[in-house]
């Protein structure tokens, strides 16, 4: 059986250049949970959105054993982790003490045949199997990025301002400027690696922003 593995099929959005390059981003179909506040957090806000995303996404993923039948169903890996992150202040969008002044959006990539009736139905089927309730949390959109400018961070989170002003200094060069996510949002991250590891150092996370053309 033929497994589709985004990361090994659309790897140019999950990058492996630790230098700053430009790339156009088409829509993609995501599930996603919005909130404030430290990720950190311990059975936080944030922490429970990620339980919630990985749930149904993992509902849709197995539905097929369910006797749930998705029209256009093929098998897939459930992509990384992504979110969307600003500071409520702006000025501050670079300050990794605050970290309870941050706005985000957690968020999961869906397979194409994903559509409302299927992120219904998984609300449904977590919360029987699991008393988990997102219906009221999730929302399910098309998220167009367009032209980005994207590099992969190695190493911790505190660390990200080094390579965004590696990223802003080659736009401020080319003559572009960042712009807002959903006009909110500063930056995209996604988590290539599992931050569970202890080492920092083998941390791997795409960090993106779109550009104002």
């Amino acid at each position: 059986m033929n497994i589709y593995d985004f990361k090994k099929e659309q790897k140019m959005y999950y990058t492996m250049k630790t230098d700053p390059h430009y790339i156009e981003i088409p829509a993609m179909k995501f599930i996603m949970i919005k909130g404030t506040g430290n990720p950190n957090t311990e059975d936080g806000e944030y922490q429970k959105a990620i339980e919630m995303l990985y749930a149904l996404s993992y509902a849709i993923r197995m539905s097929y054993k369910t006797g749930y039948a998705i029209p256009g169903y093929y098998p897939y890996v459930v992509p990384p982790l992504e979110s969307l992150w600003t500071m409520q202040n702006k000025e501050d969008r670079f300050a990794v003490s605050k970290k309870d002044k941050l706005s985000w959006i957690a968020m999961l990539h869906q397979p194409d045949f994903v559509d409302e009736d299927v992120v219904a139905w998984a609300c449904e089927y977590v919360y029987k199997k699991k008393k988990i309730d997102a219906s009221d949390k999730v929302s399910f959109q098309e998220f167009y990025e367009g032209r980005c400018i994207q590099m992969l961070h190695k190493g911790s989170y505190d660390e990200e301002p080094a390579s965004f002003l590696r990223m802003e200094a080659m736009l401020q060069k080319d003559g572009y400027t960042p712009t807002l996510l959903f006009d909110e949002y500063h930056h995209h991250e996604i988590y290539i690696k599992d931050n569970r590891d202890p080492d920092h150092r083998k941390w791997k996370t795409v960090l993106r922003q779109c550009i104002a053309e």
